[in-house]
């Protein structure tokens, strides 16, 4: 299987093979997105994409009749949170197409969700009401078709296409809710983004993006302290508004994720000492 990553600025690629229920890669490769290419999400030159990945798989020598999963990654990406009805996630993925789309403008866009909380409450006549907090986005149909042709080109078989602060969650969701069952915040870093996620016992609970300003390596003063407050502050921000909620809410780990290679030690240990 072929995992395609696409941003603005990068076009990653990881092959891996499944083996009993666990994942093996087998190959990792980039390279720099072509100018126009891909913009704000958006797939403008399926042909220079198709070319790009041809590169990119050329030079590992990586088969590419295989199946592909693609996961689009973009901080301009609009999220919006909404209190839906809890239903099954076909009924519910019908819910929010009427609720987001109007005017026959669904046939241009496909929805994305994470469901964040599950929870009950009572209308004016005391009737109890099973609801749930989601995560929506969207995509337009063009900018996957562009996908789908720049994989067809190479002979790929297109599976899924993603939006990358979802994937991420979902991952972590399923892969992390029987080795880590306690209270985790995953942090999100994208150079001057960061989302962050609380998850209790496997279950996404919440979820926040802020802007960065500071640099993880040098700053106006030289230092790295101001990207470790800011960094610290948003995730003190986020867990005090948790613990309000939940007053026996106690965090037991912090995962970060993203451009985690501009991160070095000694921004780890400043944050691991302000949390």
């Amino acid at each position: 299987m072929i995992s395609l990553y696409l941003s603005d600025d990068r076009i990653r690629l990881v092959e891996a093979t499944l083996k009993g229920k666990k994942f093996y890669v087998t190959n990792f490769a980039e390279l720099e997105s072509k100018a126009g290419s891909i913009e704000t999400g958006n797939i403008k030159d399926p042909l220079e994409l198709s070319q790009a990945i041809q590169e990119i798989i050329g030079d590992k020598g990586i088969k590419p009749q295989q199946k592909a999963y693609a996961i689009i990654d973009n901080s301009r990406i609009v999220f919006r949170e909404a209190i839906m009805p809890d239903l099954s996630p076909k009924k519910l993925q019908l819910v929010l197409i009427n609720e987001f789309f109007a005017d026959g403008k669904q046939k241009n866009n496909v929805i994305d969700y994470i469901i964040d909380d599950h929870f009950v409450e009572e209308d004016e006549e005391g009737k109890k009401l099973k609801k749930c907090r989601v995560h929506v986005t969207q995509q337009t149909t063009e900018s996957i078709l562009g996908i789908k042709r720049a994989c067809d080109e190479l002979g790929m078989k297109l599976t899924a296409v993603d939006i990358a602060q979802n994937t991420t969650s979902k991952m972590f969701g399923h892969f992390f809710s029987e080795v880590c069952p306690g209270l985790h915040l995953l942090l999100d870093y994208k150079e001057s983004f960061i989302s962050m996620y609380v998850f209790e016992k496997g279950i996404r609970k919440f979820s926040k993006s802020s802007i960065v300003y500071a640099k993880p390596n040098v700053d106006s003063y030289g230092d790295i302290s101001y990207f470790v407050n800011e960094i610290t502050s948003n995730i003190n921000s986020i867990m005090r508004y948790y613990e309000s909620k939940n007053p026996n809410a106690k965090l037991d780990s912090v995962f970060l994720t993203g451009s985690v290679y501009l991160i070095n030690d000694e921004v780890l240990q400043g944050i691991a000492n302000s949390t």
